[in-house]
C-alpha cells in the first residue's frame, strides 16, 4: 500500500511501510524516557515518551499524537480523536483465577526468586489466551528500543510477536498461557503470577515464561 494514499493516518502509513531506525535516547529524573526514531520508507520522524505518572506511552508520528495505555493486562492505542484500538487482549478461560490486574509490574529472575519467600503456595494451573495486533506492537517495540526500564504497557510486547499469522492486512498473533498465582502472606491483596506462554493451543511448544506482580482489588 502506498504510504501517501489518501485517508491513511500517519500511524497507518508507518505500520504499512515500516523501516524504523533509532536516532536518539533521552532520560529525565525518575524512570521517564524518550526516543526519537526515523522511518526510512516514509521519511517520518517518531517521538516516543514514557509517562510514568499516568502509566502510559506518548507516540508522536509527525504531527499526530497517540497514547499507549494498559488496562490490567490489555494494551490499547488511543488517537487524538478519541478512537481506542485494542492491540493486545487477554481472554480468560478460568473464573477461579484472580483477574483484577492493577499496578502490574514485571519481575526478573532474581526478583522472582527473592519474592518467592514472601508468598504462599501456588494456585493453579489456570489458563488464558493472548491475541495481539503485531503490526502495531512491532512499531511500538522498535520506537522504544533504546528504553532501559521495563514499562508496564510494554510488558507483553517483547515476546508475543515472535511469529504471527496473517489476518486480512493485520498481523495477529494468538498465544496460549498456563499460569499459577500466589498471594503475599503479609498482604494477600498482592499477587505474584508465573506465566508460561505456548505457541500451541494444547499448551505445547513453550515460547517463554514470565513472572509479574500486581495488586488485587477484588474482595476476598
Amino acid at each position: 500500500m502506498n504510504a501517501t494514499e489518501e485517508g491513511q493516518s500517519k500511524l497507518d502509513q508507518l505500520v504499512n511501510n515500516e523501516d524504523i531506525n533509532s536516532i536518539k535516547y533521552f532520560s529525565s529524573k525518575g524512570n521517564n524516557e524518550a526516543q526519537i526514531s526515523y522511518n526510512n520508507n516514509t521519511g517520518q520522524y517518531i517521538y516516543t515518551e514514557s509517562q510514568d505518572d499516568s502509566n502510559s506511552l506518548l507516540m508522536i508520528v509527525d504531527d499526530e499524537k497517540y497514547q499507549v495505555i494498559s488496562k490490567g493486562e490489555n494494551v490499547y492505542m488511543l488517537s487524538e480523536d478519541g478512537t481506542e484500538q485494542l492491540i493486545s487482549e487477554m481472554i480468560y478461560e478460568d473464573d477461579s483465577a484472580n483477574k483484577q490486574y492493577d499496578n502490574v509490574a514485571e519481575l526478573d529472575d532474581i526478583e522472582s526468586q527473592i519474592s518467592t519467600y514472601g508468598y504462599g503456595k501456588n494456585y493453579g494451573p489456570f489458563y488464558k489466551t493472548n491475541k495481539s495486533l503485531c503490526t502495531v506492537l512491532m512499531v511500538i517495540s522498535k520506537t522504544t528500543k533504546l528504553f532501559k526500564w521495563a514499562h508496564p504497557a510494554l510488558g507483553t510486547i517483547s515476546f508475543v510477536c515472535k511469529t504471527a499469522s496473517k489476518v486480512g492486512d493485520q498481523l495477529v498473533k494468538t498465544m496460549y498461557i498456563k499460569f499459577y498465582q500466589a498471594y503475599d502472606t503479609a498482604k494477600p491483596s498482592n499477587v505474584r503470577e508465573t506465566q508460561y506462554w505456548y505457541y500451541d493451543s494444547n499448551h505445547k511448544n513453550l515460547a517463554k515464561s514470565r513472572t509479574i506482580k500486581f495488586s488485587n482489588t477484588r474482595p476476598s
